[in-house]
């Protein structure tokens, strides 16, 4: 059994995290789990400031749709109604995603870093890094035209013909109109 892990913010969950989950499952072996890990510092520090003012504020999930619990439950719904629950585990890392050795520590040494191939920067080093530990890192093309931080702004902005473009249909509504807390 190998673990195919793919962790990050998922401020939101946009259709470029979608095509690499969908590319991700196609790759698994029958034994092989993926893990959605939806990366969050816990402590009271806040991801983005944008919305929040106060810690508190940030992990609300009736105030703020950009919480790892929301992101958590979208990614959740998304693999039951793609019927690839059984190899998928979704779950929350309480360390910030910069802290990519902490990471590692919580997955057994069979395992394989999913980091999108993106226009990001950030997934670059991101790789760089992993490999430069001896990690194994499945590089995935993200077809996403638009960066989580334009997404929020069009939420804010109350956009919401440029939101839904970039959210997978199946689970814009959790994002723009709570259907989180009506479905679960």
């Amino acid at each position: 059994m190998s673990y195919h892990i793919f962790a990050g913010r998922f401020q939101p969950f946009h259709v470029g995290h979608l095509d690499v989950l969908e590319k991700g499952i196609a790759d698994l072996g029958d034994d092989d789990v993926l893990v959605v890990a939806v990366v969050t510092a816990f402590k009271g520090v806040i991801i983005d400031t944008s919305f929040a003012k106060t810690a508190a504020e940030h992990h609300a999930p009736d105030r703020n749709p950009w919480g790892p619990l929301v992101s958590l439950r979208a990614v959740s719904q998304l693999a039951r109604k793609m019927g690839a629950s059984e190899q998928i585990i979704t779950t929350i890392l309480p360390a910030p995603d910069t802290c990519w050795l902490e990471i590692t520590k919580w997955f057994p040494s069979d395992r394989k870093w999913i980091i999108p191939d993106s226009k990001e920067q950030f997934d670059d080093v991101k790789a760089e890094f992993f490999q430069k530990c001896g990690e194994s890192v499945l590089r995935y093309k993200d077809s996403s035209s638009v960066s989580g931080r334009e997404l929020r702004g069009y939420y804010l902005n109350s956009d919401y013909e440029n939101f839904k473009m970039h959210i997978p249909e199946m689970i814009v509504d959790i994002y723009w109109n709570g259907g989180l807390y009506r479905s679960l």
